[in-house]
């Protein structure tokens, strides 16, 4: 490649190309570098949001110093469903669901949807109530346990900035008071203790089956995906090799 634009720049009648070869290299290698951040952010952006909220749960159930399960698939009536923490108190068994959300949202605690919104209101996006969602998890938990002595009650937990309208502020835990919901009475009587520690051993168990399930319930979202989305995520992935090649064509040349 060197060699070609050496001979480029000693030939008569192509001294503006040789001279822009420089220029056009690096126009190249910027287009893909933004190509490549476009694709990563459709693929991998909301799961690297949802993670980060997820760790910070975590480092606080630990120095809470509590027993917990975290990101764990169990199977259920609908097929299989995925659960953030499971956590293991006095009082019996917490499900929580871990929101990193930012902006405001609004909604109803019972309805279907929440809306978030960004920029000033101009922008809106509807997600699932994930006090529906997470009821789910608490009923697949209750089959896994299978009884009814061992209260299981679910949270949701906020572990971004957003602020929530006042309907919904009941309906959210923010990470700093999972010191007070773990220490919460779930029911009105003490639990046994031997109870709870089977109920959770059985946790354990289903949740060791995870791995073997994370592909079923994988297929099991994507195939509820909208159809744009599903579009979305294919055009990334093949625009990714593109972006990578215009880099690689971009720099190649300057290294040379």
């Amino acid at each position: 490649m060197r060699l070609l634009f050496v001979l480029l720049a000693h030939r008569p009648g192509l001294p503006s190309f040789a001279a822009a070869v420089p220029a056009l290299c690096i126009l190249a290698a910027t287009v893909g570098v933004l190509l490549i951040a476009t694709c990563l952010k459709v693929l991998f952006r909301s799961h690297l949001i949802g993670r980060g909220g997820e760790r910070v749960v975590r480092r606080a159930l630990a120095r809470l110093g509590l027993a917990a399960l975290h990101d764990v698939v169990l199977a259920d009536t609908l097929g299989h469903t995925q659960i953030d923490h499971l956590v293991r108190t006095s009082q019996g068994i917490a499900v929580f669901e871990t929101k990193t959300l930012t902006g405001w949202i609004s909604g109803k605690a019972h309805g279907a949807q929440w809306t978030q919104h960004l920029a000033g209101g101009r922008v809106r996006h509807a997600f699932q109530n994930p006090v529906r969602q997470n009821y789910r998890h608490c009923k697949a938990v209750e089959a896994a346990i299978g009884s009814v002595a061992v209260p299981v009650r679910g949270f949701v937990v906020s572990a971004g900035r957003a602020r929530f309208c006042p309907e919904l502020e009941t309906a959210v835990v923010p990470v700093a008071e999972l010191g007070r919901i773990t220490t919460a009475d779930f029911q009105a009587g003490p639990v046994a203790a031997g109870e709870l520690e089977a109920a959770w051993a059985r946790v354990v168990a289903c949740a060791a089956e995870t791995p073997k399930l994370r592909r079923l319930h994988l297929a099991e979202v994507l195939a509820k995906r909208p159809p744009e989305q599903v579009l979305a995520v294919r055009m990334a992935w093949g625009l990714l090799p593109v972006g990578v090649a215009a880099v690689l064509t971009g720099l190649v040349p300057l290294v040379l």
